[in-house]
């Protein structure tokens, strides 16, 4: 049996103070936010007893769909490699980012390229599916298993938190899932947003939902783990 513990939206507190010229935009209305309600919300000693019972269950993998930070500052991505790599190897961590890791605009060798290691294919599988919109999707098969990273994060504008795939990279994952299905592999899709928004403003929601879900029917997925929303 392969074991696999599912995390999301850890909003890692690492007490980095950003400067008055990092808040401003959106930034600005974050922090207070962060500041006066979230912090209470994503405690740092809670996430770590958390991580400790997850570690003590030794599970083969994990996988993390974003919002690993909350404002995109350049030190959060660091720190929050950092953090990545205390809890484990990145052949065993699967990460795919959240609308909180695009919050602001950030180049991407100083943002979630940080965590490039959690976030590449397998070299068996860079030659049949790269495309040219940079590292997503990616593909990594594990005892039977292939997990499918995507990237739905995008910046946006203050008070919205919605994402959106792209065509390019949700033709790929048709041309992915189709060939994973003809290796009999359990396909695992990894995206922060939902596939179904139902419920969710349209501010919150995957823009481009119905173009997956017109994917994931066509072509079959066994399993998708998101988060973003805070609720089960």
């Amino acid at each position: 049996m392969f074991r696999i513990a599912h995390i999301s939206d850890l909003h890692l507190d690492f007490n980095l103070a950003p400067s008055w010229r990092q808040l401003a935009g959106k930034r600005a209305i974050g922090y207070q936010n962060w500041r006066f309600r979230r912090r209470r919300q994503h405690q740092r000693r809670i996430l770590d007893r958390l991580m400790a019972d997850l570690t003590a269950q030794n599970p083969d993998h994990i996988v993390v769909t974003g919002d690993l930070v909350n404002l995109a500052l350049p030190g959060e991505f660091a720190a929050a490699a950092d953090w990545l790599r205390a809890l484990g190897l990145p052949d065993r961590i699967s990460v795919v980012p959240g609308n909180h890791d695009a919050y602001a605009p950030v180049p991407f060798e100083r943002s979630i390229g940080q965590w490039r290691d959690f976030m590449s294919s397998d070299a068996a599988m860079r030659d049949w599916f790269a495309g040219s919109e940079g590292i997503f999707p990616y593909v990594r098969v594990r005892e039977g298993v292939a997990l499918i990273g995507l990237n739905s994060a995008v910046p946006s504008p203050p008070m919205m938190a919605y994402g959106k795939l792209g065509r390019g990279q949700v033709e790929r994952l048709g041309v992915i899932l189709r060939r994973l299905a003809k290796d009999d592999l359990f396909r695992i899709v990894m995206v922060h947003h939902p596939p179904i928004s139902a419920g969710a403003a349209r501010w919150n929601q995957l823009l481009d939902d119905k173009a997956l879900q017109a994917v994931l029917k066509s072509n079959g997925a066994e399993l998708v783990l998101h988060g973003h929303l805070h609720r089960r």
